[in-house]
């Protein structure tokens, strides 16, 4: 957050925080399920043995944790599965969807 306002570094970021929003008010769960979920995952980094106060924060790869983990909990995606998809996409070339 800067000003109130959510920062973005890279796209994938955006596009994380838009597809939670999405699945939130189309009712797949509540924001509130999704932020105790990101509360956990932040806490459980933060309580990690041998983790240095000066390790790098990033609130992104605790976003998308919480986002895997709410997923799973609702029964709306498995690990493997999401393994999968993961996989498939970082196997697709670069500029794969940009057709000009």
């Amino acid at each position: 957050m800067q000003n109130g306002e959510v920062v973005f570094t890279a796209p994938w970021q955006s596009r994380m925080f838009g597809m939670a929003v999405a699945l939130s008010e189309a009712g797949f769960f509540s924001w509130s399920e999704f932020q105790q979920q990101l509360i956990r995952c932040i806490g459980a980094w933060q309580n990690q043995p041998g983790r240095q106060q000066d390790d790098d924060y990033e609130y992104f790869t605790h976003f998308s944790a919480a986002l895997e983990a709410t997923l799973h909990s609702k029964g709306m995606v498995t690990p493997p599965e999401l393994d999968a998809r993961i996989t498939e996409f970082r196997q697709r070339p670069h500029g794969h969807d940009h057709h000009h």
